[in-house]
């Protein structure tokens, strides 16, 4: 189980390599089709010649293709998240039984030297301290427990990102992407980004993030840039607001009213429907032109009297 770990936790960390890149070209093609767009139009203005529109379609193609291959690639990363959490859980259940079956394998070497004891000395043996076989019965139950709840809690959608000393957003995008859980897109973690720094005041300088998802989506209330270079060298006079006071100490956060909504959950598989049941085999009609009784005819016997 630890190698299947290991493999979904390298497929989640690719996957969001995969879509950082992806949407790196994209932003490139979108300046592309800008460009040529442009172009197209000056041509037309000219000449009245659209050679410049093949060009044009080419890369709305490709910026389509680019698109769908993000929505692919954040597909296999939740199945990646997915995978890794069964093969935890799998793992736990496993430890368990093992822990389990120590437990038994212990006791059915002490139970007959117990039973010869308590023949010589008449009463049950009380071991002094915990013995291995509770111990390891503890450690069973300890390990099924956590596997049930990890089984009942699901793919995780609220989670608390931390990344410090860093200069560019791209290391909190890594970041939130190569964990394990259900969370936002490279796309809606720029966008809050940017939101935090509309001026472009961030630049290269050294920077804290800390990021908080709620139901898979970025709660722009408790979320916040720290970039110590750019606390006021004075304290912020007039009126003690609150984003005065983030400014104060350096914290840059986007606004509340441009949070995105909150995602769905995923709804939960649906079982199949039941086959209907059989329907009871239809008794044959009385051949012969026979009269029968109603209890006669579905099989009953005839109640038949006392003799006297």
């Amino acid at each position: 189980m630890t190698n299947a770990i290991e493999t979904a936790t390298s497929r989640i960390r690719d996957c969001g390599q995969k879509e950082l890149q992806l949407l790196r070209e994209l932003r490139v093609k979108q300046a592309e089709l800008a460009a040529a767009e442009q172009s197209a139009g000056d041509q037309y203005l000219e000449s009245s010649t659209t050679g410049g529109v093949d060009s044009v379609l080419r890369i709305q193609a490709e910026i389509a293709a680019i698109g769908r291959a993000i929505n692919s690639c954040r597909a296999r990363r939740l199945q990646a998240v997915e995978q890794k959490l069964a093969a935890e859980i799998q793992e736990l259940r496993e430890r368990a039984g093992a822990s389990r079956q120590q437990a038994d394998s212990i006791h059915a070497k002490t139970a007959p030297l117990l039973a010869s004891l308590k023949e010589i000395e008449g009463v049950n043996h009380v071991p002094q301290g915990t013995s291995h076989s509770s111990n390891a019965a503890s450690m069973a139950g300890l390990l099924e427990r956590q596997a049930a709840d990890l089984e009942q809690r699901g793919i995780r959608r609220d989670r608390q990102i931390h990344v410090d000393n860093v200069r560019s957003s791209d290391d909190l995008v890594i970041a939130v992407l190569e964990d394990a859980s259900d969370g936002p897109s490279a796309v809606e973690i720029l966008r809050w980004c940017e939101l935090c720094d509309p001026n472009g005041a961030f630049s290269d300088r050294e920077r804290s993030y800390r990021l908080t998802v709620v139901d898979g989506v970025i709660d722009y209330a408790s979320s916040y840039a720290q970039v110590d270079s750019l606390r006021p060298a004075l304290p912020i006079n007039g009126t003690f607001t609150t984003d005065a006071a983030d400014r104060n100490q350096g914290r840059f956060r986007a606004p509340i009213s441009m949070r995105p909504p909150k995602r769905p959950a995923p709804a939960a598989p649906v079982a199949p429907p039941e086959p209907p049941a059989a329907a009871p085999p239809e008794t044959e009609a009385p051949t012969g032109g026979q009269l029968v009784s109603v209890d006669q005819f579905f099989g009953h016997a005839a109640r038949r009297g006392k003799s006297a």
